[in-house]
């Protein structure tokens, strides 16, 4: 059994869905016989050979004649192959050949015709800087060799079903912001329309699996990553009667059908098709493509993203083969934080083709916030899964004891720098409805100054967006506003204290006990916005998190406001910033650390202090990426972090290191520093809002000034 490492490309997703029309191209293509067969259809590519017999592959691309190119190739993926599909096409108008023709697009499908339906193939890679879309084909029908054999079909002849990854959604233009999307389509006779819709964003340099199946009028798409086949990332759901059975397979098709010249670029490999469903009885989770590779089938905590895990829980996991492969269950790793804690995993269970393993106790340490790994293995080594996960062990109780501070995002200041008083009473409306305090108890629909309290974007309420300050520009919402739209997840129709479709990831104690469901800014935050708080802090250093939900990486700083709160052209100082990944949707939250100087910070705020939270990023491209919780701040007997960090470098374009021996007064502002070499080049550490202004060599040391 040959062992494939996981690697892939992809990109993020958006809930507007106007490029769907993009996807008529993709519709141009099976063909339909009668009857339907049941079997299973599997190929790893690793043959480096497409079958293109009668019961294999059909493959039809666009007009290369005409001045489009093709290529089909066979790349390496772990030791095996994976399929690489490129297309691409000229403008053909002015030979009189239809658009549709002239767009970059291949399909590939199988003779086989099913009517319920699972299809699935893993993305190993594509170019993320194409608009294309990455599509799996269900009970297509309509293909007619019109032209000559292995060219497109016949212009609005072809139906069927898509489930589609756009890696590039809002299109590839300057002012066009970052994302993609998961969606299921209905294609009637070559015209798409959206059945259900979810905005993900897949990591690059990770391997997933999509899949695609049908029961009756029930469809289903899924997204898994390779590294946690225990649940899906996400799963939308559509109901439709259109068609009944048809073709499944393969398509790459290019969106952007007015760019010349348009091209895809994906890779694939383990494509399955079938009548049912070959991972129903071990749902959600499903086996690895790969026979016989062991993988996490349950784990503790179940969520991959989990909040207030309880430490005593520790980490449990079952994990299976599916095969007569053995699992070879002491060489199992278990890391916490990049630490290797697989002891804590003894006794090991027996090897076998399923096998659990629970940590000692005493194995996570409470109010802490983890980053996990398991690594699996078979007996002969070669068949080899990681699962990852992410989790805290944070309490309730602990969040609400001094001196830990928490601070929630919606509750900035007002009237030109006001404030309120620990403790801040929960505010808003309950799940009837009915407001809870308000009127200046909690910090419901208190009027922010822009420029003093907040700065926005936008310049007038943003309505259906600003839940909790409704004359403000900040979106705040109640509850988690989905990233999916679909049978299960209609769009927002009634107030969002009614929603259903509105809960928390993890619900706080205070608004349980309020009947209120958490709110936040969220769903519309875009670089460059900033946020002032004040509050009176004890007198101690902390650890800063931000806890957030994300479907893009994006940076977001943490300034001290350094003049009064109360007027415009307020000076800050930075505290540092929080370096949030992509965390797949913004339905999955984490807390992120307050980094600085290359290290996790250490602040202390005594007395009453204003902090601002600034959107970093790229005005345009990096919008609506962010959902953000509140603030944390941790007390730790760790030592304050230096807010100026002096680095330097022998060449001007480094590496550059800490300067060695530099010291910092932050009282004058002038760095002193031996000198090194007979050139050296110098620069403040990058995430610093400092800068240098001069520079002299006195006594054998320079000094520097900054501002």
């Amino acid at each position: 059994m040959k062992q494939k490492s996981p690697r892939t490309i992809f990109s993020t997703v958006f809930p507007d869905h106007t490029g769907l029309a993009a996807l008529i191209g993709i519709a141009i293509l099976l063909g339909f016989s009668s009857g339907v067969m049941a079997q299973i259809v599997t190929d790893n590519f690793d043959s480096g050979v497409l079958d293109t017999s009668a019961s294999g592959w059909q493959e039809r691309n666009v007009l290369q004649p005409l001045g489009g190119y093709v290529n089909d190739s066979f790349v390496a993926n772990g030791t095996g192959k994976a399929f690489r599909i490129q297309r691409g096409s000229a403008d053909m108008s002015a030979l009189g050949v239809p658009q549709a023709y002239g767009t970059g697009r291949a399909w590939l499908f199988r003779t086989n015709d099913y009517t319920d339906f699972y299809v699935a193939m893993d993305l190993v890679n594509w170019n993320d800087e194409t608009n294309q879309a990455i599509v799996l084909l269900a009970r297509g029908s309509g293909f007619d060799d019109t032209l000559q054999p292995g060219y497109p079909p016949g212009l609005g002849t072809v139906n069927g079903y898509v489930c589609n990854y756009d890696n590039k959604q809002d299109g590839t233009g300057s002012g066009d912001r970052r994302g993609g999307e998961f969606q299921i389509n209905v294609v009637n006779s070559e015209s798409p329309s959206t059945l259900a819709a979810a905005e993900v964003t897949l990591i690059p340099g990770h391997t997933y699996r999509q899949v695609f199946k049908g029961v009756g009028s029930t469809l289903t798409g899924q997204l898994y990553d390779i590294e946690d086949l225990s649940k899906p990332i996400v799963t939308i759901v559509a109901d439709d009667a259109s068609f009944t059975s048809g073709k499944s397979g393969i398509v790459t098709f290019h969106r952007d059908d007015d760019v010349h010249p348009n091209r895809t670029d994906m890779t694939v490999d383990n494509y399955y098709s079938g009548v049912a469903d070959p991972n129903a009885a071990i749902a959600p989770a499903i086996k690895h493509p790969l026979s016989g590779v062991p993988v996490v089938v349950t784990r503790t905590p179940t969520n991959r993203f989990t909040n207030f895990h309880p430490a005593s829980s520790g980490v449990s996991f079952n994990a299976q083969t599916f095969t007569s492969d053995q699992i070879n269950a002491s060489a199992t790793k278990l890391y916490l934080n990049g630490v290797d804690v697989s002891t804590s995993l003894t006794p090991f269970p027996a090897n076998g083709a399923s096998a659990s393993f629970t940590t000692t106790a005493g194995t996570l340490n409470s109010n802490t916030v983890y980053s996990a790994r398991i690594e699996l293995q078979d007996t002969t080594g070669t068949l080899r899964s990681t699962n990852t996960f992410w989790f805290d062990t944070f309490t309730d109780s602990y969040l609400t004891n001094a001196p830990v501070r928490t601070v929630e995002c919606e509750e900035y200041n007002y009237s030109n720098g006001v404030y309120q008083l620990d403790p801040i009473p929960v505010s808003g409306y309950d799940v009837n409805g009915s407001l809870v305090n308000g009127n200046g108890v909690g910090y419901v629909d208190l009027v922010g100054t822009p420029e003093i309290d907040y700065h926005d974007n936008g310049t007038s309420p943003d309505n259906g967006w600003n839940d909790f300050r409704s004359l403000d520009y900040v979106s705040t919402l109640q509850g988690n506003r989905e990233d999916i739209e679909d049978s299960l997840h209609p769009p927002p129709t009634t107030p969002p204290w009614a929603d259903p479709n509105r809960p928390n990831d993890n619900q706080r104690q205070k608004y349980i006990v309020a009947g209120v469901k958490e709110y936040e800014v969220g769903g519309r935050t875009e670089a460059g916005e900033w946020l002032n708080y004040t509050r009176v802090f004890a007198n101690t250093n902390y650890y800063v998190y931000l806890r957030c939900g994300s479907f893009g990486a994006q940076p977001v700083k943490l300034d001290k406001v350094t003049s009064s709160p109360s007027a415009a052209g307020q000076t800050t100082a930075p505290l540092g910033a929080f370096y949030i990944p992509n965390q797949l949707m913004r339905l999955n939250y984490q807390y992120q650390p307050l980094m600085a100087a290359g290290s996790t910070a250490v602040v202390n705020l005594a007395g009453t202090s204003t902090i601002r939270l600034t959107m970093g990023g790229t005005p345009s491209k990096d919008n609506r990426l962010l959902s953000l919780n509140y603030l944390l701040f941790v007390p730790t007997s760790a030592a304050l972090t230096a807010s100026v960090v002096l680095e330097s470098a022998s060449i001007v374009s480094g590496p550059y290191a800490n300067a060695l021996g530099a010291s910092v007064d932050e009282s004058t502002k002038t760095i002193t520093v031996p000198m090194s070499g007979a050139i050296q080049f110098y620069r403040l550490r990058s995430d610093s809002a400092f800068t240098i202004t001069s520079t002299k060599i006195s006594g054998g040391n320079v000094i520097l000034t900054y501002n």
